[in-house]
């Protein structure tokens, strides 16, 4: 028995509104996150929950007002005051829940969703809910989840939203014996190119004739696949109505394309008639558009606030190779294959906008 680790971290980014209704949302599911560790080499799946916040902007309630709180009051009217307000106001609930087995759930704590006089949103930490030390701990198929709850007022309804983001940490430990190709722990190879036999786990640093450093690959799902790239567009501040970009690819590679998050300040409120749009599609030839990747309208928002949007994708693109279909190379390594994106202004007003595109992803050899 040779008994081994692998740590895999996530991110949590889920966005709660009216059309989730008052349906269960899976934050974490602690299931084994890598398919090529067969299930029964698995000895255990360890999660850990790291962090976990929400964000919640409420207008479908009346507002409530601060606790009127006056100097001479005591603590426990000072607290009392609190709670009323809190509690006792027109509010939605977000109720919080754990699963041991992934099918029932028990509910661990509610939060509170007001609409605060003075302040467009609120901001809660969930973590504190779940554990009083740094991180709360899961078995195998263990689940966290939330639900939006009735309590006089309705559920989410128009522009009500809540945003929870947050991580998980993933431990499976697994017996390296019982792998039919076990994990390899052979020295890098550097070789022009891939070594014929590839392990599991394997890694090979790709090198040119000059026996210079081209990038790294480990072999993984029968293939041999980079390290996490980001491709980042961003500018400071849009003035045109319209702006267009793409991401270039290469023939030579498939795309994993794994989490694309969109971070923006407008420099004013962004509303139903005065708002933006984000679009990413496949290209093959910068002009003939192939499916959408995301489309994505964004017009409620308050103005000089930074918003992140975090889409997980789960894409695997396979470029066309020459001599498929009306593709058109430039010359074997710069393709006019890519993702064209495009961020859209509608409306009369002059809004501008500040944003960043990050588009994560490994490449894969064909």
């Amino acid at each position: 028995m040779t008994i081994k680790s692998i740590n895999v971290v996530k991110k949590i980014a889920q966005r709660i509104t009216s059309a989730n209704e008052n349906n269960l949302v899976v934050l974490f599911n602690n299931i084994n996150p890598v398919s090529s560790i067969p299930s029964d080499s698995i000895i255990s799946v360890n999660g850990f929950l790291k962090n976990l916040k929400a964000y919640s902007r409420i207008t479908s309630t009346l507002e409530v007002p601060l606790p009127n709180i006056q100097i001479t009051d005591s603590d426990q009217e000072r607290l009392f005051a609190t709670l009323d307000i809190e509690w006792k106001s027109q509010r939605k609930h977000l109720d919080l829940l754990v699963s041991a087995d992934g099918n029932d759930y028990i509910e661990i704590g509610t939060i509170s969703l007001i609409r605060q006089q003075g302040y467009p949103y609120r901001m809660h930490s969930l973590l504190d809910f779940f554990t009083d030390g740094l991180a709360d701990e899961f078995g195998d198929n263990g689940k966290v989840a939330v639900k939006i709850s009735d309590v006089g007022y309705g559920l989410l309804s128009g522009d009500d939203t809540v945003t929870i983001h947050g991580s998980y940490l993933q431990e499976i430990v697994y017996d390296e014996a019982l792998i039919a190709n076990p994990i390899s722990n052979q020295m890098q190879i550097n070789s022009i190119n891939p070594p014929p036999n590839p392990q599991l786990g394997a890694t090979w640093n790709e090198v040119d004739i000059g026996n210079n450093f081209i990038q790294q690959w480990n072999y993984f799902n029968n293939g041999w696949q980079s390290h996490e790239k980001t491709f980042t567009a961003s500018s400071a501040e849009i003035v045109d109505n319209n702006i267009f970009g793409c991401f270039h690819i290469n023939p030579k590679y498939k795309y994993l394309i794994s989490i694309i998050n969109f971070i923006f300040s407008p420099n004013s409120n962004l509303d139903f008639n005065n708002y933006y749009q984000l679009q990413i599609y496949q290209s093959k030839d910068n002009k003939t558009l192939q499916a959408e990747v995301l489309g994505a309208d964004f017009n409620n928002h308050i103005a000089n606030t930074i918003y992140s949007n975090v889409y997980e994708a789960n894409l695997l693109h396979s470029p066309f190779l020459p001599g498929e279909g009306d593709l058109v190379l430039n010359d074997g390594t710069n393709s006019t294959q890519g993702f064209i994106w495009s961020l859209s202004r509608f409306g009369t007003s002059t809004i501008k906008i500040a944003y960043s595109l990050e588009i994560n992803y490994r490449l894969i050899r064909r």
